[in-house]
């Protein structure tokens, strides 16, 4: 398949700032959920067998620059706040749950939209 680079934002200088304890504006707080994800998956991409032989040399290039221990890095500051999927961890924030139920309800009602009256 293709080489998952979809949703990727290089946030390299807030991450940086971030790790040595600066503040990151909500917009970048963002970028960095969503980019998340995206480098998770490429990690995972890159880390099958069959594509470590196709493209060795990418692959040794990844792991030099620490992409076989993205996972943990990655996820480390972010392991309390964000699930796997880069979503906010709903076992943390015990209000999430209901709020995405009463979100897809909602959604659900504007998906059908408005319903004739019987009779009329």
């Amino acid at each position: 398949g293709l080489v998952p680079l979809e949703g990727i934002l290089d946030v390299t200088r807030v991450v940086a700032r971030a790790a040595k304890g600066g503040v990151m504006e909500v917009s970048e707080v963002r970028e960095v959920v969503q980019t998340l994800p995206a480098l998770l998956l490429l990690s995972a991409f890159l880390s099958h067998p069959e594509i470590q032989d196709i493209c060795p040399t990418v692959v040794a290039r990844w792991k030099m620059a620490g992409g076989a221990r993205l996972r943990k890095t990655v996820m480390q500051p972010f392991k309390n706040v964000l699930d796997t999927d880069g979503q906010l961890n709903s076992d943390k924030f015990k209000n999430l749950q209901p709020l995405r139920r009463k979100a897809q309800e909602i959604s659900r009602q504007f998906s059908l939209g408005p319903k004739m009256k019987e009779g009329g």
